[in-house]
């Protein structure tokens, strides 16, 4: 009832990840903090105690290096949350709007205004780019984070007749892309 009410409160999902983490609940402590951190980005005690959290994980996969521009791109889409950011791309076309006007009234050579127009419009684009990213990344849901302490992936909907291909433990991630008959 306390979530219901306060979804929009990093706290409230800090603090539950700090519970679930003393109970020994691994995967609901990674998806509270997971939360948390979606909704405060920049809160450096979240962040560590996911990665703590995330090393109690028996499955932890190590991600391969990626480049140097998209580790830039994803510590820059991370920093503020999607209203920061909206905020960010509306203050942009509003410096947008104001050098056309100081052209207008010759306040600006027209030169350095088009220059100016130029790069506001490369970051306006930029921006609204990573908005859209962030958007779509925030619409998948955290819920499908693996809270047993072990399932079975199995290859067809029925034990009998279909083998296990691979366990999944708990707090691992999970994008579910469809459900059918309850499978």
């Amino acid at each position: 009832n306390i979530l219901e009410n306060n979804k929009g409160n990093s706290q409230i999902y800090y603090n539950l990840g700090n519970a679930y983490f003393r109970i020994n609940k691994v995967g609901l402590a990674i998806w509270a903090y997971k939360n948390a951190l979606r909704l405060n980005p920049r809160n450096k005690d979240i962040s560590y105690n996911l990665i703590i959290a995330e090393n109690y994980k028996v499955d932890r996969v190590t991600m391969p290096y990626t480049s140097f521009l998209l580790d830039r791109y994803r510590q820059a889409k991370m920093y503020l949350t999607a209203d920061e950011w909206k905020l960010f791309g509306s203050l942009l076309f509003f410096a947008l709007a104001l050098n056309s006007l100081f052209r207008k009234m010759a306040i600006f050579k027209k030169k350095f205004s088009l220059n100016i127009s130029q790069v506001l419009i490369i970051f306006i684009i930029s921006v609204h780019i990573l908005i859209l990213d962030k958007y779509f990344q925030e619409k998948k849901s955290y819920d499908e984070a693996i809270f047993i302490k072990k399932a079975n992936a199995l290859s067809g909907p029925l034990v009998e007749n279909h083998q296990i291909l691979f366990e999944i433990n708990e707090g691992s991630l999970a994008e579910i892309l469809r459900v059918n008959d309850d499978w």
